[in-house]
């Protein structure tokens, strides 16, 4: 008896990415209404249409952030301790290798003695007694 000839379970598989992605914005927009995935919560949906009418608030609350987020990254870096080899190398070792295993290069290491929520600082990593 013969052994029929293997077939390979992956040669119907579709590899054309530009097809793959077609059907996936088909799916997606399948489940928008209004730009609002219809899957949200029923108060996610109200709240994101609210948000999305108030256009002018949105405008004035983004220039608010984008003059204010400098200034508070400046208080940052005044009433911290930047750290490094040569200043807590230790902890400026326990960064490298945090960053080594992440495939990142190293960040800007700060101590503060109080933290407050975060301002949005890019490659920072502040660190607090609390």
């Amino acid at each position: 008896m013969q052994n029929p000839s293997p077939t390979n379970p992956t040669a119907a598989v579709d590899l054309n990415f530009g097809h793959y992605l077609e059907v996936r914005d088909r799916q997606l927009s399948a489940h928008l209404v209004g730009g609002i995935p219809d899957y949200a919560f029923s108060l996610d949906q109200k709240l994101r249409q609210q948000l999305t009418a108030m256009g002018p608030v949105k405008t004035v609350a983004q220039a608010l952030v984008s003059w204010s987020v400098p200034i508070f990254q400046q208080l940052l870096l005044m009433e911290s301790i930047e750290v490094g080899p040569q200043q807590y190398p230790n902890i400026y070792a326990l960064g490298e290798d945090c960053a080594h295993r992440l495939g990142i290069g190293v960040p800007q290491i700060f101590i503060q003695h109080f933290l407050n929520a975060g301002v949005g600082m890019q490659k920072l990593l502040a660190i607090a007694p609390d």
